[in-house]
């Protein structure tokens, strides 16, 4: 595919070539928006705006993929990541964001600086914790998280009742209290 043609910045152009490169194959372009289990990647008015990189073996994102601005929607499941850089903070148009089936053990606490992000998925078998940053998300709709060693949510999870964010921990909704329900009862 020639993505001149369909995009209109070079450094776009780019960084697929990169991840092309190193994946050793082609990134197919999506019809629709980028889904959880998606591998492909979504334009928008010539722009990048969704990634998928459902089930292909990146182990380490390529960093010129942090520069991409107008990115909305980023899935890395099943990709073999061993770590997730700090530049994620970067993506500041980010809405969604899917991360699982990888060895990350930690998840960086710049995911804080991401204020547009209305969905997170972090389904992670070798995180014992989620960073207390999480409860700074305040347009976080969903927030979906799965591990066997996590035990605990962050108490800063209870600010993401005020936007009426659905909590699930191990396929389970989690009922947070109310801040205000805490005032009431002292």
């Amino acid at each position: 595919m020639i993505w001149a043609k369909y995009l209109d910045s070079r450094n776009e152009i780019r960084i697929l070539g990169i991840i092309e490169e190193r994946l050793q194959r082609k990134i197919p372009l999506l019809d629709s928006q980028v889904k959880w289990n998606d591998f492909g990647v979504f334009l928008h008015n010539k722009a990048i705006t969704g990634f998928g990189f459902y089930s292909q073996q990146l182990n380490v994102l390529p960093n010129e993929i942090w520069a991409l601005k107008n990115l909305e929607v980023l899935n890395f499941v099943n990709c073999g990541l061993n770590e997730l850089s700090t530049k994620i903070g970067s993506l500041i148009s980010l809405k969604e964001l899917y991360i699982g089936g990888n060895q990350l053990t930690v998840i960086p606490k710049s995911i804080e600086t991401l204020n547009n992000l209305q969905i997170l998925y972090i389904l992670e078998d070798n995180l014992f914790s989620i960073p207390e940053v999480i409860g700074n998300l305040r347009n976080l709709n969903e927030l979906v998280l799965s591990s066997k060693f996590v035990k605990k949510l962050p108490h800063s999870i209870i600010q993401l009742t005020s936007n009426t964010c659905s909590v699930y921990l191990n396929n389970q909704e989690v009922m947070i209290p109310d801040s205000t329900d805490k005032k009431r009862n002292h």
